[in-house]
């Protein structure tokens, strides 16, 4: 299949609207504009929502869109934490034990595709989604309701996900990007 072919596909389109406001996001919360970061941030949450609901409901289910699918979320994922670091002040020494086990994990999870798997395609487990639910409703908790204590259960909550998907990945001798978890095929 072509790229243009690709991009014609909806699901991929849905997909692609995330990775277009990654910029904008990051402009207003750098510039702490936070009505309009709430917005775009609450589009690329529905963006990561609907995206696989339209690929399996109509079958457009491709590597591509799952390899696009895995970058949109792991930049999304791994800049929501940039996000309250900048919209929430001092929040990085507050929490700085937290942010270093998860970036641990992510860079043993990150060799573990390089090493062992050649590739950067993302698992897409059940823990995976939930976390990715999980970060947009815990930036909506801090931003809103301006309930900071909720980063390091945050934060632990990805930790596992991580641990789960690294288990999986050193069990494994070939992956699947659909595995739903570590107990279900």
């Amino acid at each position: 299949m072509t790229l243009i072919k690709e991009f014609k596909n909806l699901a991929n389109q849905i997909t692609l609207i995330r990775l277009i406001l990654i910029p904008f996001l990051l402009y207003f919360s750098y510039t702490k504009n936070l009505l309009i970061f709430i917005i775009l941030y609450t589009i690329a949450g529905l963006s990561d929502f609907f995206d696989g609901i339209i690929a399996r409901k109509y079958n457009l289910c491709t590597n591509f869109g799952a390899k696009l699918d895995s970058i949109a979320d792991e930049i999304i994922s791994s800049l929501t934490i940039v996000f309250v670091f900048l919209l929430v002040p001092n929040v990085v020494l507050k929490y700085i034990y937290y942010v270093i086990l998860a970036a641990v994990l992510l860079f043993v999870r990150f060799l573990i595709y390089l090493i062992k798997f050649k590739n950067k395609t993302r698992l897409h487990l059940i823990s995976s989604k939930f976390v990715m639910f999980f970060l947009y409703l815990c930036i909506f908790i801090v931003l809103i309701f301006n309930y900071e204590q909720i980063i390091p259960i945050c934060i632990i909550v990805c930790s596992i996900a991580l641990i789960e998907e690294i288990l999986v990945l050193l069990t494994r001798k070939k992956i699947h990007p659909n595995i739903r978890s570590i107990f279900i095929e």
